[in-house]
């Protein structure tokens, strides 16, 4: 790319290597290299401990370091630069070994030209830009699974746990390493591990890697480590290795004991049905095997501001309140239970009797009198507020991205954590790591920064600050004067944990202001100073203004004169 610069660091004790490395790199086309050189393991470390190298050129035999014990050092030191082994020696074992242990291309001094040389340094640093950014995507999805409520896990096919999130604990007592030491047949009951076997084995003998079916879901009894029982909703997905042999199972984990013991309740009598109907916190509903309502709770009703007698007895489609993809969603749920599929849970929508929609997450599942399936019964949960929340969280971040303002959050330090694209536009930039935890301070000028952190406890004071003008350096090297205006980001708890700032550049504007006020200046003095006389009237034709010459002239005062129609 024109005007790359491409910062190389090569430690090579050989002074005529040096020289040839160099004299490579001079052929280089349109790429600009800076060659930096160390004759030892010991400076090169230094400098590399002061940032700012692409990329290494590493001789495997220095004074200092012999083999790979220098590309092991570099690697500890600075693992996000990609290094390229050079060796007099043609060794495929050695070059094997460089690469295991991190170099990203082995070449054999002997071997080597401008074209090839240079190939290999841009490869290195692709490679290693790739590496970096898997590194980082597998680090912000471990971050995820480790804080969901429900339980993510991984499974061999010997049935061995080989990772599960954080929330076990929450839900069986055991620690992640516990759970690693244990099997399966060990934290579930004998009846659910012999049930679970059995479907997954049926699953087992029917999928194939171009054939796969759907998620498996079932449900089962877990034992927690003190002893005590739960029922739990796992859903099942079966992974594949290259070679096309099943390699893993993803296993997701939801305690349902409450849906449970809600449904056991159920089974028990018609009063205490009717009791746990009327103290749940959430909507629950009971229909007959052809779909038709035949009881709701209070909760139902309160939210819904139906009476029971206009929705009872009626079906899905003949109650107003579900939309026609709900109707259709709930005959299949009902088709499913009545062929006895686990059902697990789901979301539609429905309309109260004023009008209002609402979002709601259904979990539905077979309801049993006298050991026989009476029907099916319904426990929803409202998530209006929740799916508002998401559809405005995509909203707001749209409209992050798309801002033509720069805007910048930081942390309660200053740091600065993320930048929208009109923010990197502004500053020069296309890497957003170029400003991702630089101190926002450093970017204003030296000049405004007492004015910008006198500024910062206003802002926590007032909750927001606006039109603060200050000067800004970019990362392309200019000053820039700015308009800011900047929040407190508040936590749960209602505490500072950050601040916005949104700031567009005026530097135009001011200069298009003063160019305004110095010609507006010009020509007042042109007015008043002229030897003719000028007046100005309006489109009625009474006068607005007359200058100097005119008051003389006329022998009118200025005020005078103001008002009177020229005719």
């Amino acid at each position: 790319m024109e005007g790359e610069k491409i910062r190389i660091l090569l430690i090579e004790d050989n002074p005529g290597d040096a020289r040839l490395i160099n004299e490579l790199l001079a052929a280089k086309g349109s790429t600009s290299f800076v060659l930096e050189h160390a004759d030892r393991l010991s400076p090169g470390l230094a400098r590399l401990a002061q940032g700012g190298i692409d990329v290494i050129l590493l001789d495997l035999s220095l004074p200092d370091s012999q083999g790979l014990d220098g590309l092991n050092k570099i690697s500890v030191q600075t693992p996000n630069v990609p290094v390229v082994v050079l060796s007099g020696l043609s060794d495929e074992a050695v070059a094997v070994n460089a690469v295991q242990e991190g170099a990203q291309d082995y070449l054999v001094k002997g071997n080597i030209d401008s074209a090839l040389l240079v190939r290999s340094l841009r490869y290195a640093m692709e490679r290693q830009h790739l590496r970096v950014a898997w590194q980082e995507s597998e680090a912000r999805y471990r971050l995820l699974a480790d804080n969901v409520v429900d339980v993510i896990w991984t499974a061999n096919m010997k049935w061995q746990i080989t990772y599960v999130s954080p929330s076990i604990k929450r839900l069986l007592g055991y620690t992640v390493e516990e759970m690693k030491r244990l099997a399966i047949k060990d934290f579930l009951t004998p009846d659910s591990f012999d049930q679970a076997v059995k479907l997954i084995r049926n699953q087992m003998d029917i999928i194939t890697p171009e054939l796969q079916y759907p998620s498996l879901s079932l449900t089962v009894e877990y034992v927690r480590k003190d002893g005590s029982k739960l029922w739990a909703e796992v859903t099942l997905s079966f992974l594949w290795d290259k070679d096309g042999k099943l390699s893993e199972v993803l296993g997701v984990t939801r305690d349902i004991t409450e849906r449970k013991k809600a449904e056991e309740a159920l089974r028990e009598s018609e009063e205490e049905l009717q009791a746990i109907f009327d103290s749940s916190g959430n909507g629950i509903a009971l229909f007959d095997l052809d779909g038709r309502l035949i009881r709701v709770n209070k909760r139902v009703l309160a939210v819904g501001g139906y009476e029971m007698e206009e929705i009872s007895g009626k079906t899905f489609d003949l109650l107003k309140m579900f939309t026609p993809e709900s109707i259709e969603k709930m005959y299949s749920i009902k088709d499913m239970i009545l062929s006895g599929k686990e059902v697990g849970a789901f979301e539609c929508e429905v309309h109260t009797k004023s009008g209002k929609k609402m979002s709601l997450e259904v979990n539905a599942g077979p309801f049993l009198m006298k050991g026989q399936l009476f029907g099916f019964v319904a426990v929803m949960r409202d998530i209006t507020e929740r799916k508002r929340m998401e559809e405005e969280l995509i909203r707001l971040s749209d409209a992050f991205m798309m801002s033509t303002d720069s805007i910048v959050i930081t942390d309660l330090e200053g740091r600065i954590t993320e930048v929208n694209e009109a923010s990197l536009k502004m500053h020069g930039t296309q890497d957003k790591r170029a400003l991702i935890g630089k101190d926002a301070f450093a970017i204003i000028a030296p000049e405004d920064r007492e004015m910008a952190l006198a500024n910062l406890s206003k802002i926590i004071e007032a909750k927001s600050l606006v039109d603060q003008e200050y000067h800004i350096l970019t990362n392309d090297g200019r000053k820039i004067l700015v308009e800011s205006s900047a929040s407190v980001i508040r936590g749960k708890d209602g505490k500072p944990v950050g601040f916005v700032g949104v700031t567009r550049d005026i530097t135009q504007r001011k200069r298009a202001e003063e160019a305004l006020r110095q010609s507006e200046e010009r020509y007042r003095e042109l007015f008043e100073n002229a030897n003719d006389i000028i007046y100005t009237h309006d489109l009625s034709g009474n006068f607005t203004s007359i200058n100097k010459a005119g008051e003389r002239v006329t022998g009118y005062r200025r005020e005078e004169v103001l008002g009177i129609n020229i005719s």
